[in-house]
């Protein structure tokens, strides 16, 4: 393995994300439910879950999010962008709701 590649999986595996991330990551990748969630070896209806927030994002699945994103080569510089989208999502989701004062 080149040092980049090893530089990547290092940075995947030490960085940290939240349950907001997982739809924009699987979407990043044109990926179904189904399809990521084979990915990640759970149930489809356990990522459906877990995207909404509505099932804890124990350390359980977030060892299996990591290696989902090494399956499919998930950059750092993909990850960061993830990292933003999911955080402006959130703050138009606020917005729309009337929770969040502008």
């Amino acid at each position: 393995m080149i040092a980049s590649e090893r530089q990547k999986k290092d940075f995947i595996r030490h960085y940290k994300f939240d349950f907001r991330m997982i739809k924009v990551i699987r979407q990043m990748r044109n990926m179904t439910q189904v399809q990521w969630s084979e990915l990640m070896g759970i149930a489809n209806t356990t990522l459906s879950d877990l995207e909404k927030g509505k099932h804890e994002f124990s350390p359980f699945y977030y060892e299996k999010m990591k290696f989902a994103m090494q399956k499919v080569n998930f950059s750092t510089y993909e990850l960061e962008t993830a990292k933003k989208l999911a955080r402006y999502k959130h703050i138009k989701d606020e917005l729309e709701k009337g929770d969040m004062k502008c």
